[in-house]
């Protein structure tokens, strides 16, 4: 009677394994099909700047599928940006309030002197 081989094997896929699956689908089934050339390039900015980076965070998480993952990642990295791109602004405002008092000091001096020569050419003639 011959034995039966068993082997012990991983009943369900790795992250990874599902992770490359998922992507590989998702450049098939959405990158792909994109007519405009700036989705596509915003799908490759998501993979390289947001979802490659933080693959072992993703792997981690309890999260139950990967494209869940994956949109929590996006989100993050989102939300990461906005912060980064407020606080630029909030820089630019506050140079642009010290530019315009400079100017309004600025105007207020030339209204000053434009007084001062008035009253002088009154007084010449």
């Amino acid at each position: 009677m011959a034995r039966r081989r068993r082997t012990i094997g991983r009943l369900t896929p790795s992250f990874r394994t599902v992770y490359s699956e998922v992507l590989y689908d998702l450049r098939k089934e959405m990158r792909n099909c994109f007519v405009e050339v700036t989705h596509k390039d915003a799908f490759d900015l998501l993979y390289k700047e947001a979802w490659r980076p933080e693959e072992a965070a993703m792997g981690n998480s309890t999260l139950p599928t990967v494209l869940y993952k994956l949109c929590m990642v996006v989100n993050i990295s989102t939300r990461k940006l906005i912060a980064v791109i407020k606080a630029k602004i909030t820089i630019k405002d506050t140079k642009i309030k010290v530019l315009q008092e400079m100017i309004d000091s600025h105007e207020n001096k030339i209204d000053d002197q434009t007084r001062r020569l008035d009253i002088l050419d009154l007084n010449k003639s």
